[in-house]
């Protein structure tokens, strides 16, 4: 069996310190839009200072809130401190959690970078990408085409894995039927124990379906805590531990998918190929900036 580590939304993602020269400052604005209303006003302005500035470690994404846009007054419903006040170590929680939240939605990638001179210590810097940021306007397409091309499983499977972001593959299926659980009267519950063994089954199915045809794939480990690093490398320590290497697997051909293979949802340029070879299903409207 393999880990059961799954990924939201995965593209290739791009370095905005090296961004092509096609994003302007209109794409900035748009990712900012759509960032603050999936996740809220603060862990927006994390999200755009990464995208404006590139790789930042935690000191320096810091400085740049404080230099670009300090934080103040009320933000997202929390308290913020004023332009003068030095940061403070809730300052710093609270973009741990920015970092958090978009590392779990696979927004962002954390990396070790040498220290200063001389130094050992390895410095955790955070990379944005504004390609994966802009593929979440294709998320209501994709559960539409789960939907109407695979079955009302496949949907609920998806909907929990691009809400939750990173999860394990039983995480993803107890959610998936814990919504379905929720519409059951309560004369359906006399059989639980068989209900339950169906449900395992169909959402297995559908999971096999939705690998079969691309909503998911294969997908990497999230990075080990940097023993010692500085400048926030434990950014992530509250996220769940990644998984050992999968083992080798001499599986030939397609074949049954497991519930316990690792996946995650396709990348921005496979959602793009997904949209092309998807006949008779046009694209949703996108998001308006």
């Amino acid at each position: 069996k393999m880990p059961t580590h799954l990924v939201g939304a995965s593209a290739a993602n791009t370095a905005i310190s090296r961004k092509s020269s096609s994003w302007t400052t209109e794409h900035l604005n748009l990712a900012s839009q759509i960032l603050a209303a999936d996740f809220g006003e603060s862990v927006a302005l994390v999200g755009l200072q990464l995208l404006t500035h590139g790789a930042s470690s935690l000191r320096e994404l810091g400085l740049l809130l404080d230099l670009a846009s300090p934080w103040h007054g009320v933000v997202g419903g929390a308290v913020m401190r004023h332009d003068d006040a030095p940061a403070t170590p809730k300052d710093r929680a609270r973009t741990r959690d920015a970092l958090l939240v978009l590392l779990q939605h696979n927004i962002i990638k954390v990396n070790a970078r040498a220290g200063a001179a001389g130094s050992s210590v390895a410095v955790a810097e955070y990379e944005a990408s504004l390609e994966e940021v802009l593929a979440r306007r294709w998320f209501p397409w994709m559960l539409r085409v789960a939907l109407e091309r695979i079955n009302p499983k496949a949907h609920a499977l998806l909907t929990v894995l691009l809400v939750n972001g990173r999860l394990s593959s039983e995480s993803m299926t107890t959610k998936a039927a814990d919504m379905h659980q929720g519409e059951r009267t309560v004369d359906q519950t006399t059989a639980n124990d068989q209900t339950a063994s169906n449900e395992r089954i169909l959402l297995g199915d559908a999971f096999s379906k939705l690998l079969d045809h691309r909503f998911i794939c294969a997908a990497e480990l999230l990075p080990t805590p940097l023993t010692g690093a500085a400048d926030g490398a434990h950014a992530h320590r509250d996220l769940p531990p990644p998984p050992p290497p999968p083992a080798a697997s001499s599986r030939r051909g397609k074949g049954k998918r497991s519930l316990d293979e690792t996946v995650k949802a396709p990348s921005a340029r496979g959602r793009k190929k997904q949209a092309s070879t998807s006949a008779g299903f046009a694209p949703l409207p996108t998001a308006q900036a």
